[in-house]
């Protein structure tokens, strides 16, 4: 998991961030996400929510193919 560019600005000019935005694996779950914010980032973390989205389905020369799933953890 890597912090965007505007949490990062952040963060370097205030000190802190009030919320930031994740990619993460489908399979993560809301106590890993929190520990990886708090044990890595150093980042206080009140709650954690998620949103799971299907990977888009594109068309290529050999037929259909999938993108695979990710979730997002804000």
């Amino acid at each position: 998991m890597s912090l965007s560019e505007e949490a990062v600005e952040q963060i370097s000019k205030q000190g802190w961030c009030k919320e930031a935005t994740f990619r993460t694996r489908p399979n993560a779950t809301k106590q890993e996400i929190k520990g990886i914010l708090e044990g890595v980032y150093g980042m206080d973390v009140a709650s954690v929510q998620t949103i799971n989205y299907e990977g888009k389905k594109k068309r290529s020369k050999y037929g259909f193919v999938r993108r695979p799933d990710w979730k997002k953890a804000h």
